[in-house]
């Protein structure tokens, strides 16, 4: 991901340090978690090292904990506390620790989404079924 800095359509920039960033992973997630989170029946999330990630707000954040459907651990969501966007997610489990979920919905210009593009679909058991898979995609029945 080459971006440094991409605005939010929730008046708040998402920094994203270069200089912090392992090869980031995206993915299309259809857990039951993510279709709430979004209301669609997949989010598009990026998965960062949480250093690389930092929110300068002008609009205030709001962090829920919810558990995961099917995993039970718990996860911190962050929302943009005026308008109720899923920003991001944390989960608390060893394969997520020091790591951030951003959702890519609430990344605002056509740069930001190009440079997005899933690598993987993760919790295909939950896909509609009517959606099919993402052709060049691994295709992973949960996390992996």
């Amino acid at each position: 991901m080459s971006i440094r800095s991409i605005r939010s359509f929730v008046r708040l920039n998402l920094v994203i340090s270069s200089e912090r960033l392992t090869p980031p992973h995206q993915a299309l997630c259809h857990c039951l978690n993510c279709r709430k989170l979004t209301g669609s029946l997949y989010s598009t999330a990026i998965l960062l090292p949480a250093p690389a990630l930092t929110f300068n707000a002008s609009s205030p954040l709001k962090k829920v904990t919810v558990s995961h459907h099917e995993a039970g651990f718990p996860m911190t969501v962050t929302f943009c506390a005026d308008c109720g966007s899923a920003l991001s997610k944390e989960a608390d489990t060893e394969e997520f620790r020091g790591m951030v979920i951003v959702f890519a919905g609430c990344l605002d210009g056509p740069e930001a989404l190009e440079d997005v593009v899933p690598q993987a679909e993760m919790w295909t058991k939950y896909r509609a079924g009517w959606r099919g898979s993402l052709e060049g995609t691994r295709q992973c029945v949960g996390f992996a």
